[in-house]
Order: structure tokens, then sequence, then C-alpha cells
């Protein structure tokens, strides 16, 4: 598959080659992908230089997209000159690709509610973006959603685990409400599970 010679295409095109098997990299920093991608993207941000990029060989048609079509159109320029024959600029970028309505992801770690939910876990050294997306893709296991089980659940629940199942075969009573935080009164005789769900 080679792509067009120009040094830019547009969206269709770049999409059509994209499904031929060309490399789509979104240059774009981090928080301008909070909105959402081209499906399939990889993503490399200008700032880390393109450099980094793993490819296999100079061959790999490449497809350049960032927010407008400027920066991705430098990038494949200093591409070429660094022997790089099959790259493409997408002309008008993500807004372009957005507005001929190609498949787009939005990343679910960093949508808008998510973004302001978890900022504080992100600039945690130790969560980060990365690490809040394992935890959305986390699939955990609780058993019991008494005492010490029902802080537990809120907590995991509000860390931003992704699927949580709690375990437990009792039902609720009132005089253990006062530990059992994710219950309420009006569930008093439910099933335990039934209440936390």
């Amino acid at each position: 598959m080679t792509l067009p010679s120009p040094i830019e295409c547009d969206v269709i095109a770049a999409f059509r080659a994209q499904s031929a098997g060309a490399l789509l990299v979104d240059i774009r920093e981090h928080p301008e992908r909070r909105s959402g991608y081209a499906a399939g993207s990889v993503h490399v941000p200008l700032s880390a230089g393109i450099g980094e990029l793993p490819l296999p060989d100079r061959g790999v048609p490449l497809l350049l997209i960032c927010a407008s079509g400027m920066r991705s159109l430098s990038a494949a320029q200093a591409l070429r000159q660094q022997g790089f024959e099959q790259v493409c600029s997408v002309a008008g970028g993500h807004h372009a690709w957005q507005a001929a309505q190609l498949p787009m992801q939005i990343d679910a770690a960093t949508e808008p509610a998510a973004t302001e939910r978890y900022s504080r876990h992100w600039r945690l050294p130790e969560v980060g973006v990365a690490g809040q997306r394992q935890l959305l893709q986390a699939r955990m296991l609780l058993v019991g959603a008494g005492g010490l089980g029902s802080p537990i659940a809120l907590y995991l629940a509000a860390a931003g685990v992704g699927h949580l199942r709690i375990v437990d075969d009792d039902r609720i009573e009132r005089s253990n409400l006062q530990r059992q935080i994710i219950h309420r009164d009006a569930d008093v005789g439910l099933s335990k599970v039934v209440s936390a769900a």
C-alpha cells in the first residue's frame, strides 16, 4: 500500500489509506485528545518527538494528524527530509476528521466528566492517566458487603474501578447501618448485594 505522493491528503483519502494499512499518528498533545481522536490512531505527541515512533522501517506508510493540519504538515515535511517517503499530513486535521463524521474514539479515562473527577489522580506520579485507565479497565471481586466490605466497595467505585462484583449472602439489618455505609434505612431486609447495586 503506497500513499499518494502529495504531502497532504484530505480526511477521506486518509481514512481509506488507514483502512488499507497506513499508520495514522495523532501528534496532538494529551489535553487536545480529551475531546476524542480518530479511531485506530496511535498517539505520539509532537513534543515527544516524531523520532520516538517505533517504526519497523522507513517504508511504512504514515498519516500524521493534528488539530488543524498545520503541525502535521510541518512534521510530515521534516520526516520526508529524514527519508520517510510515504508520509502524508491529514489536511484540516482532527477538526476535518470530526466534521466528515469519520470514526472517533473517546477514552473513557479522559472524557470531560472523568477529567474533572480524576484530575488529582493524574497528578500523582504513581497513578497518572495510564494508571487511571488501568483502574477503569480493572475487574474486582469483593467478598462481603458488610462492615469492611461496604466502605471498601465505596472507595473502589470512587477510585474509578471499572467493574466491581460483590458477593454476600446476608441481608441488611438496621443495627448494622452505622458501619455499612453503602446501605440505607430503606434497604433493611434486602439482600446486601441488591442494595449495593
